[in-house]
């Protein structure tokens, strides 16, 4: 009676079975992979496990043996709990991914979990008392508060489809439809369940986890090694860019002068220099993050220079509360250098570039403000020498950390810089 249905579940319990062994069988997939995923796929095999044995011993108790009924009972209730877990785990699985770019609040977790622990208690109950469904010469019959019954299911589902919604912006399009199926083949299944039995509800939910892992995971993973191509190739371009010509013999023509003016100084210069161009050179080896304090090492080389070229022009401040992160190579300068060449050097009497770092929620906020004359953000084409460095930087900050970068101007008074680093993120 059950025989397709059995088979299609032992069927589909084997390709969760791989996709679970996949979420944990290197170290690379589960550093990319969230644990959230592999307890969704732990808990579907489970579901689909327990729906195979519920099926098997209700087909054999029919024959009038109690036993089977007992056991098709226990199976049955390990099906409702694995299927609410999955509904519960579920949301906290999106509300992870979204966290890493953007602070999210939990508050939707907390619903959907209490709503599933109740609703699989109460699921449970119903296994043996009818309230929600019975079974009857073998086939499953609506109980007196079948409808009741439903409504946790539903309520999780809207749940799922709110924070998609409202998080869409962050998940991005394509991600977006894929994790709506979760909401969308269960539905499907039990508009076709009446006329199609054998797609049940648990089908559909591990059809919809299958259809995540492979675009979400397989695709991203098939991006990789294109993205670390292109990171190493840009570091190259990055490299050359960041020693420019001016620069450099702006650099060179002050120790020289400072040379014959003090020596001592001239000599220190010098060492800020050649720092300086090996940290460049160094950073362009580099295809992972580097430690904020090295960051911050070969930022000062910098700062220092420029500190010899403008005086009292230029003075620079950092306010450093967070230093235990990591971040991509080459991130700071190019904008700290935005800072002094097109805002406090177009301002009479020089200003102000202050640095600092520190923790907001699930993030690292870095902000590099200065007190120049501003700009009107709208204003800068797509072919600016500006919009180009600082594109390239959100590029590598994206695709290196997962990190983001905004940029805040207003015209006489200066511009702010905030880029935001996620704590929680997958390293590569």
């Amino acid at each position: 009676m059950y025989g397709i249905e059995i088979a299609l579940h032992i069927l589909m319990a084997i390709v969760m079975t791989l996709i679970f062994q996949g979420c944990l069988g290197s170290k690379s997939a589960r550093k990319r992979i969230p644990g959230y995923f592999a307890l969704l796929s732990l808990f579907d095999v489970i579901m689909l496990l327990a729906c195979v044995f519920e099926l098997y011993f209700l087909q054999k108790s029919m024959d009038g043996k109690s036993w089977a009924v007992i056991l098709s009972q226990i199976f049955s209730c390990l099906d409702f709990l694995s299927y609410f877990s999955i509904l519960a785990i579920f949301v906290m699985y999106i509300e992870s991914l979204v966290s890493q770019r953007k602070s999210v609040s939990w508050i939707f977790a907390k619903i959907a979990v209490l709503v599933s622990v109740i609703y699989a208690v109460l699921w449970c109950i119903s296994v043996f008392n009818g309230m929600f469904f019975y079974v009857e010469d073998g086939i499953y019959r609506k109980g007196k508060y079948y409808i009741f019954g439903q409504t946790g299911g539903y309520v999780v589902l809207l749940i799922v489809i709110s924070f998609l919604v409202y998080y869409r912006g962050a998940i991005g399009p394509r991600a977006f439809l894929v994790l709506f199926s979760f909401v969308i083949f269960p539905v499907i299944a039990v508009v076709v369940r009446p006329f199609i039995h054998f797609f049940s509800i648990q089908i559909a939910l591990s059809l919809s986890i299958i259809l995540i892992f492979d675009f979400i995971y397989m695709y991203q993973i098939r991006l990789i090694g294109e993205q670390e191509a292109k990171i190493a190739e840009g570091k190259i371009a990055l490299m050359i860019s960041q020693i420019r010509p001016h620069f450099v013999f702006n650099v060179l023509n002050s120790i020289y002068v400072l040379c014959d003016k003090d020596p001592k100084a001239g000599r220190e210069a010098i060492g800020n220099f050649s720092n300086y161009l090996r940290g460049n050179i160094h950073a362009a080896e580099k295809l992972n993050e580097v430690s904020f304090d090295t960051e911050l090492m070969h930022l000062q080389y910098y700062l220092n220079l420029e500190k010899m070229r403008f005086q009292d022009d230029v003075k620079f401040e950092l306010d450093i509360k967070e230093r235990d992160f990591n971040i991509p190579p080459m991130i700071l300068q190019p904008i700290v250098e935005n800072a002094v060449r097109h805002g406090v050097c177009k301002k009479k009497n020089g200003g102000v570039v202050k640095i600092s770092s520190s923790r907001a929620e699930n993030f690292i906020v870095i902000k590099i403000a200065d007190d120049g004359v501003g700009f009107d953000t709208k204003s800068i084409s797509s072919d600016d020498k500006i919009h180009i460095g600082i594109n390239n930087v959100k590029e590598r900050l994206w695709m290196m950390c997962g990190g983001e970068l905004d940029i805040h101007s207003e015209i006489g008074k200066g511009t702010e810089v905030e880029i935001r680093i996620p704590l929680k993120r997958d390293k590569k």
